[in-house]
């Protein structure tokens, strides 16, 4: 990183959350009883990992530290060029009694020293189980004289899922989370106004919405209905035991990450629920085991994350998500189908799986892995995987290529494949994914955090040059067809119960030897456009620095950086429109009248036609929820290193001729 941007960027995030590097004060809240210890994780401060060996635990407005506290580092992580580990959070255990009824502890690094401590409490001892529980009734449609009314009745728990919860959380200011580095280039919502990205404050505004309603936790009560047999997801609250997909992408991390930029407590209990659950599903191979196959078998990779049990454990210390980390880790380092040819420097075969999720998943993995345990042999995989990458994506021919991948397909800024490899139609035509491309956004950070290696922004500048010329297309009511550079329609603002001209990522695409372009897409490839956010402003940071934002860019753009910052506005815009496609207001029950009751008195099917009382912001399917946020939260902060700010969204810079 860019010691510059670096330094201003901790400013920013300090000035916003109104801290001093020195110190820091938690608010404690009981959840689960008295207990006899306060147990939690502290990140330690982003810039000062280098020089922390000492902290101490004080009841604030006190000058005597606890003297039997136990403060122990329990994430040591270093960098390729450090020469040492750093400690990247520590472990705070306090005996209840010593803290006279205190609220608020004040934890100071860098003076005196450590107090001698009793032995260190497992987790175990220190939470309680707390299952995910919504309430649910039902709903009719009652009359009084000529007027009608929504009328709820059997009130009841549901079960979603059992995790645990510490008996006494801490919680840190607003933003201390996000200026800890420990979340990456995480901004808190509260200085997006400071670092001139109010434009984008959508953003942050739709992870709160869409997250409280995948918690259906939107102010009125949610409906009690079962869903159609044998279709645990139609569900109006999903058992997410049963409905498997709602874990892929990484949910527990999709929750720690939203709690931290918005300080929403609401989601830090969720994923303290959802990642001590998750953790226990992990078996002794690293998979996931709600996930099976037609035969009942647990072999499905790609459902096992490292990200959000790395996040989980530096803020509990639940040895569950260490020692499930771990193992998720080594089984993607010898995942024999894709990870380990490719770690050789090819794909499998030329008919075989080959997808950038794949490589998404498997690079987060190992380098979180490593992250979490300080394996060196995790990081070499990594490493493994990222030089099979470079070549792959900088290859000088099509021989080059079809030494990777065993197809000759002619260069090109993405990572080409088979569309056979990727989705089995049809089987040799050129194909990258956009939206697939965008998972690797964090894992290449991180990789890059760990390993200083530069080459990860020409990553990024080339996949910025492939969205941009090959790997998008307009939609107006349907996608076009058209380029991002060459539009076939004009853009107008929309008028109301309008469509408007917005760009979308197609769902794979790619260059044959003539330059033509083959394209794969789907109607709802718009569901991307928040996910191409986050490759889109990774690309920025990158061109700028490599300094290349100034030179000459594509017609009608005077610079390459003016191109890729038009294109993150398409994006932006898109994913705007596409979360107001999807809040409805309507599945409210405080928004019907009588007047539009009437027509469904005494159908019983009306209620549940119209999802009345379902989530209005409900990312279907769940798995939503984690693509959409998991990598564009970070764009905040990958703007303001690229210098970039965003007043507001200007889509439509390009224009066809004539349009007025």
């Amino acid at each position: 990183m860019c010691k510059g941007a670096d330094v201003m960027g901790l400013a920013v995030l300090f000035l916003a959350a109104n801290l001093s590097a020195g110190d820091v004060s938690v608010e404690l809240t009981n959840l689960g009883g008295r207990g006899e210890w306060v147990s939690f994780g502290l990140p330690a401060p982003s810039g000062l990992w280098e020089d922390l060996t000492r902290a101490q635990v004080f009841v604030e407005g006190s000058t005597r530290p606890l003297p039997r506290s136990v403060v122990r580092p329990i994430l040591l992580e270093g960098t390729t060029g450090s020469g040492g580990r750093q400690i990247r959070s520590w472990l705070i255990q306090a005996p209840r009694a010593s803290l006279g009824g205190a609220k608020r502890l004040r934890v100071e690094w860098g003076s005196g020293g450590n107090v001698p401590f009793t032995p260190l409490k497992s987790y175990s001892a220190v939470r309680f189980e707390s299952p995910e529980v919504v309430g649910v009734v039902d709903y009719t449609i009652e009359r009084s004289g000529n007027e009608y009314r929504l009328a709820h009745s059997r009130p009841r728990p549901k079960v979603l899922f059992l995790g645990w919860e510490p008996m006494t959380i801490a919680v840190p200011p607003a933003g201390y989370l996000a200026a800890t580095g420990l979340f990456g280039e995480l901004m808190p919502a509260d200085g997006l106004a400071l670092a001139r990205l109010e434009g984008m404050s959508f953003l942050s505004e739709n992870m709160t919405r869409f997250g409280l309603g995948a918690l259906h936790d939107e102010g009125y009560y949610p409906s009690g209905y079962a869903g159609k047999p044998g279709d645990p997801a139609s569900a109006a609250v999903v058992d997410l035991t049963l409905a498997y997909e709602a874990w892929l992408y990484d949910r527990c991390a999709t929750y720690l990450i939203g709690y931290a930029h918005s300080g929403e407590v609401r989601f830090y209990r969720h994923a303290l629920r959802a990642c001590s659950f998750y953790a226990s599903q992990i078996d002794s191979r690293g998979f996931f085991t709600l996930k099976t196959d037609a035969g009942g078998q647990v072999t499905d990779p790609k459902y096992s994350h490292v990200r959000g049990l790395y996040l989980y454990y530096a803020l509990t210390g639940d040895e569950s998500a260490l020692e499930a980390g771990r193992r998720i880790a080594r089984m993607w380092l010898n995942e024999p189908s894709f990870v380990l040819p490719y770690r050789q420097g090819h794909a499998r075969g030329p008919d075989k799986l080959w997808t950038e999720r794949l490589l998404a998943h498997a690079l987060e993995s190992l380098v979180y892995g490593y992250k979490l345990t300080g394996e060196a042999e995790l990081l070499a995989g990594a490493r493994e995987l990222f030089e099979t990458a470079w070549k792959h994506l900088t290859a000088s021919d099509a021989e080059a290529i079809r030494a990777i991948t065993g197809h000759a397909f002619p260069p090109q800024p993405c990572l080409v494949h088979a569309s056979g490899q990727h989705e089995g139609w049809p089987p040799a035509e050129p194909f990258c994914s956009p939206w697939m491309s965008a998972l690797l956004v964090d894992p290449l950070l991180r990789y890059q955090e760990i390993t200083g290696d530069s080459r990860v922004d020409e990553v990024f500048v080339r996949f910025g040059r492939y969205l941009r010329d090959t790997g998008s297309t307009y939609f107006y009511g349907n996608p076009i067809g058209d380029t991002f550079l060459r539009p076939a329609r004009c853009y107008k603002p929309a008028a109301p119960s309008q469509p408007v001209r917005t760009l979308i990522p197609v769902y794979g695409a790619g260059r044959r030897a003539d330059g033509s372009r083959y394209v794969q897409g789907n109607w709802d490839d718009f569901d991307h456009c928040a996910d191409a956010t986050a490759l889109s402003a990774a690309a920025l940071r990158a061109l700028r620095r490599t300094g290349g934002f100034d030179r000459p860019g594509p017609q009608p753009f005077e610079t390459e950086g003016d191109s890729f910052f038009a294109l993150h506005h398409e994006f932006a815009h898109c994913a705007l429109v596409t979360f107001r496609y999807f809040s409805r207001p309507n599945r409210d029950p405080r928004n019907w009248t009588s007047a539009q009751l009437v027509k469904g008195f005494g159908d019983p099917a009306f209620v549940v036609n119209n999802k009345i009382g379902f989530a209005s912001h409900y990312p279907a399917p769940l798995r939503k929820l984690s693509w959409w946020f998991n990598g564009s939260l970070l764009q905040f902060r990958l703007l303001e290193e690229a210098g970039l700010g965003i007043d507001g969204l200007r889509p439509g810079a390009i224009q066809p001729t004539g349009c007025q």
